[in-house]
């Protein structure tokens, strides 16, 4: 007899579990750096570096799959992306979405957070906001 199981539980545990990695560095595999430098900020600041891993990034955001596999990140061992026209702390919020699957938007930072939705391709972020 077989019998097919089930864990619900399992995919928020993993998500769960692959932030905490994140928050702690482990097995983290990219660096990400925001490059507001020609953004409608009024003094650019010195980026943030944001520890991640591929894995998640790749499979929550076009934009890093893409990047990500381009022939210029396959094979390095040191992998440092930077985003241009994206603050550090939006990059920052959208990242920790990517982990969490929660964002909080408010009317602060909800142009930030749908212009860096539409850079990045997150068409459920950028909906969000529009709403």
């Amino acid at each position: 007899m077989t019998s097919e199981y089930f864990n619900e539980k399992l995919p928020a545990e993993v998500l769960s579990k692959l932030a905490s990695f994140r928050e702690s560095g482990t097995f983290c595999d990219v660096i990400i750096e925001a490059d507001s430098s020609s953004s409608t900020m009024s003094e650019p600041t010195a980026p943030t570096s944001i520890r991640a891993h591929k894995n998640v990034l790749a499979a929550v955001c076009p934009y890093f799959r893409d990047t990500l596999s381009s022939d210029s990140y396959v094979e390095c061992k040191e992998i440092r992306v930077v985003v241009k026209d994206i603050d550090d702390k939006t990059l920052r919020l959208l990242v920790d979405y990517m982990y969490r699957g929660c964002l909080d938007i408010d009317e602060k930072n909800v142009r930030a957070l749908f212009g860096a939705a539409k850079i990045l391709r997150l068409d459920s972020v950028r909906s969000e906001c529009s709403r």
